[in-house]
């Protein structure tokens, strides 16, 4: 304790010299030392702002720039395998292939193996509004297998070889149980052609790692079974569909399984390992099964912009990852130019505020002499200083700015008292004290009659409805608690009506944590019950749906099955509950949803509010309108006037 002592002592003595040495310095040097202090440190606010906005500004074009090429290849892709699907739909289909086993029409293995040939070349072309467009074929081989024969069109890679020996596994009996579907496999390794490939040039590993399309066919005519049509692709061919599309300079695109794995990459050594995810970036990637998603995740040890939308197919995601490095370094020219810019204004400002006050030095210590009075409370301290046109000018400007200081001071004190017992009113108003000698009559009774229960949980009940009424004075609550206070009042009030009156609440779950202006609904139930429900004859009730209208608003709906208004009753209530200015009483119809509706206007503006819609002998249904982000989208000034 006592070497922090000692340290706190050196401190202070440090600042206390430090302050004496700055006030040994003449006006005009510490005055610039004050304006080069404030450049600086507008330099170093702007300049953080800027960064801050010019990199979230920079982040959403990334966003929208990336979600938009996200979304072109992914229908690139699904319509590239789209066409391969409608090319085994087309296949199966064909007259060729159906007559392919009766005897009686004559079709043979060679035409057969042309028409196939054909639909591979027909997969080498894009239709589209403007005609064909030449597409890189996405195809190696078309085998079509009967219990017989087996007819293949081969492009490259040797799908084919052995294909027989494959007939038996888990994607073939899939499609044989599933007969007339298409099914797609997972990838495999071609081992039938790794010999064929080894001399050549090109990337093994992409080559005769494939998967495949499977459809068994059935002759639609007589439902006998024909046989398999399987469509081959490999991983180079999917490769290429994403290797001429860039994102930024260090962007990548990949297409990885459900298990994580790179089934196709701009560089081919990657194809087959698992993608650099960390594992809570994978779980994101995964668990998602919406259209797209973007989020900031980690590949390798880097942390990057993660854009992911799902393919067509076995739960495949088209993966687009880029650098956050990059999208800062595309701000930092911005921020040089700020800095040089500041550094520059420093120079230039204090020069010409150094040639300006040495001639005005002298006059302004008489006007700091008179700041101090003014700062230690003194408000009718006047400035009386004669000098050059401009401390003249501030001279005649200061005086004017204490008399409007004076005034403003005098109207905020004013309006502040107006507002304080504007709120003591309000919240007089807020409690009813016949529903309280009601409500404890009513347990009283329930006591007398035995029914201790009963009584028990009214108590319950009235003691959380005050409880939330009071929420330790606070102005917010969340709309769980608000409706809660509205539930306890209602249910109060149906012990004492009995089966007279039923009500039904409904809140959207994901705004039940939303904060909104407490005491909203209370009144207006209260107010249905006693000038709607109390004067009509039958069962009573009440409903009340609290849910998102968009983005920006929530809404309270409460409908109720009362009186109603007729139509003048309803034009008189809108106007008072919509009038600031109107004198009235707590006693008096519509104050307190008068007070509802101006403290949600003073908070959110005339946007927000109550509305009333009524039909006499029908019943009349409240809409109150908040907006998501609650109180804080009020001005700092509302904010001062209510804190």
């Amino acid at each position: 304790m006592m070497e922090v002592h000692m340290f706190n002592v050196k401190i202070s003595n440090f600042y206390e010299r430090c302050k004496q040495k700055y006030y040994d310095y003449p006006l005009n040097l510490q005055i610039n030392v004050i304006i080069g202090f404030i450049i600086l440190a507008t330099i170093a606010i702007i300049t953080a702002i800027t960064y801050i906005k010019s990199f979230n500004y920079i982040k959403e074009s990334f966003k929208e720039t990336g979600l938009l090429i996200l979304q072109e290849t992914t229908d690139k892709i699904n319509a590239r395998l789209k066409l391969v699907e409608n090319t085994a739909l087309m296949i199966s289909t064909d007259s060729r292939i159906q007559d392919y086993l009766d005897s009686s029409k004559s079709v043979s293995e060679s035409e057969v193996g042309k028409y196939l040939n054909s639909c591979i070349d027909f997969n080498k072309y894009d239709i589209h509004d403007k005609g064909l467009t030449y597409i890189q074929n996405l195809i190696d081989d078309i085998i079509f297998v009967t219990q017989e024969s087996t007819v293949i069109a081969r492009r490259l890679h040797f799908t084919a070889y052995n294909f027989r020996n494959h007939l038996g596994n888990e994607w073939f009996q899939k499609a044989y149980q599933a007969k007339g579907k298409l099914v797609w496999t997972n990838c495999f390794y071609n081992n039938s052609a790794e010999q064929i490939l080894k001399n050549s040039n090109t990337d093994i590993n992409a080559q005769l790692n494939q998967f495949m399309l499977i459809r068994y066919i059935v002759n639609e005519k007589n439902f006998k079974d024909i046989g398999y049509i399987a469509i081959s692709i490999n991983l180079e061919n999917m490769s290429r569909l994403i290797d001429n599309i860039r994102f930024g300079k260090h962007g990548n695109l990949y297409i990885i399984n459900e298990s994580g794995n790179i089934l196709a990459s701009e560089n081919r050594g990657q194809l087959l390992k698992t993608i650099e995810f960390d594992k809570n970036t994978m779980n994101r990637v995964m668990s998602y099964n919406g259209s797209q998603s973007f989020f900031e995740g980690t590949v390798g040890k880097e942390q990057s912009f993660i854009f992911s939308a799902p393919l067509s197919i076995n739960n495949w995601k088209l993966i687009i990852t880029i650098p956050v490095s990059e999208l800062k370094n595309s701000v930092s020219s911005t921020l040089l130019s700020i800095i040089s810019i500041g550094i520059l204004s420093f120079f230039v400002i204090a020069s010409i505020s150094t040639f300006i006050l040495n001639n005005v030095s002298h006059p302004l210590k008489k006007i700091v002499t008179s700041i101090k009075e003014i700062r230690n409370g003194n408000l009718s301290q006047k400035v009386n200083v004669k000098g050059c046109l401009e401390v003249n000018q501030l001279s005649t400007e200061f005086n004017f700015m204490i008399d409007k200081i004076n005034s403003l001071l005098d109207k905020i004190v004013d309006e502040q008292k107006a507002l304080r017992k504007s709120e003591l009113k309000a919240l007089r108003a807020q409690i009813n004290p016949h529903f309280l000698y009601n409500t404890l009559d009513s347990i009283k009774w329930l006591v007398l009659s035995g029914n201790a229960h009963k009584a028990s949980k009214l108590i319950a009940s009235l003691s959380t409805f005050f409880r939330i009424g009071l929420s330790g004075g606070s102005e917010e609550i969340l709309i769980k608690e608000e409706v809660e206070h509205a539930k306890h009042y209602l249910f109060i009030q149906k012990l004492r009506c009995g089966e007279m009156m039923d009500y039904l609440i409904d809140v959207e779950p994901e705004i039940e944590q939303l904060k909104t202006p407490k005491l909203i609904l209370q009144p207006i139930v209260e107010n249905a019950i006693i000038h709607g429900l109390n004067k009509k004859e039958g069962n009573g009730f009440i409903k009340i749906i609290v849910k998102k209208r968009d983005d920006r608003t929530i809404a309270y709906e409460i409908t109720d099955n009362g009186i109603g208004m007729k139509p003048e009753e309803l034009e008189e209530l809108n106007v008072k509950i919509n009038d600031p200015l109107l004198q009235s009483t707590a006693g008096n119809h519509g104050y307190a949803i008068r007070n509802v509706n101006q403290r949600i206007k003073l908070c959110y503006g005339d946007g927000y509010g109550i509305t009333y819609k009524s039909k006499y002998n029908v019943g009349t249904k409240v809409t109150v309108t908040i907006p998501i982000a609650s109180c804080d989208q009020r001005t700092p000034m509302e904010q001062n006037f209510t804190a």
